[in-house]
C-alpha cells in the first residue's frame, strides 16, 4: 500500500494485522503493532498510520480537529455578531429602564412601602412604582453610561432585576448602602 493511499485514509486492513510473527520488521507489521498499542492504551485512532520514518499526525477520535483560518474567521465573526447583539440588547434595556424610572414616584415617607417599614430604613433615592395594583420599591442600577437597569423590591420583600440589562453595573453607590442600613440615628 502506498503512502498516498494511507494518507487518504486507507489504513492497514485488519486482516493484515493477524499472524504477525513473521512480519515484525515490515512496515505493515510496525503499523499493526502501533495500532494495537494505541488501542490497548485507550487511544482510538481514526487516521492512517504511515511508517515511513517521517513524522505524520493522526486524528484521535473525540479530539477536536485543528481549525482552519476560515473556521477561525467564521468563529470571530460570530463572536463579534453576538457581542454587537448583546450591546444592543443592553442599550434597549437601559432605554426601557430610563422610561420606567421616569414614571416612578418619589418616596417622601418610609410608610409608603412595607419593605422600608419592615427594615426601618429611609428611601434614600429609591422610588415607588405602582403597576397592576402592586407597589414596588425601585432602585436604580448605574453603570458607566448612567442608568442601566432597575431593581424592584415588592412589599413581600421579593426582589428582581430587569433581566436584559447590563449585569456588571452597580447600584448607585453609597445611597444604595444607606438604603440597606437600618435607620439608627443617621438616615
Amino acid at each position: 500500500m502506498t503512502a498516498h493511499k494511507k494518507a487518504a485514509g486507507e489504513g492497514v486492513p485488519q486482516a493484515a494485522c493477524k499472524n504477525l510473527e513473521h512480519q515484525h520488521f515490515t512496515a505493515t507489521g510496525i503499523e499493526c503493532q502501533f495500532q494495537d498499542a494505541a488501542r490497548a492504551a485507550g487511544i482510538p485512532l481514526t487516521g492512517a498510520i504511515i511508517a515511513d520514518g517521517v513524522l505524520h499526525r493522526s486524528h484521535i477520535e473525540g479530539q477536536r480537529a485543528r481549525l482552519s483560518d476560515a473556521d477561525r474567521a467564521a468563529i470571530a465573526a460570530e463572536r463579534q455578531r453576538r457581542e454587537i447583539e448583546r450591546q444592543q440588547t443592553q442599550r434597549t434595556a437601559a432605554e426601557k429602564a430610563r422610561f420606567i424610572w421616569a414614571k416612578t414616584q418619589h418616596i417622601t415617607d418610609p410608610s409608603q412601602h412595607p419593605y422600608l417599614m419592615k427594615k426601618r430604613i429611609q428611601a434614600n433615592g429609591a422610588r415607588l412604582s405602582v403597576y397592576q395594583g402592586r407597589a414596588s420599591l425601585v432602585i436604580p442600577i448605574l453603570g458607566e453610561s448612567g442608568l442601566t437597569s432597575l431593581q424592584f423590591i415588592e412589599a413581600t420583600a421579593a426582589n428582581g432585576f430587569y433581566r436584559a440589562a447590563k449585569s456588571k453595573a452597580v447600584p448607585w453607590g453609597s445611597a444604595c448602602l444607606a438604603l440597606l442600613r437600618p435607620n439608627r440615628g443617621g438616615f
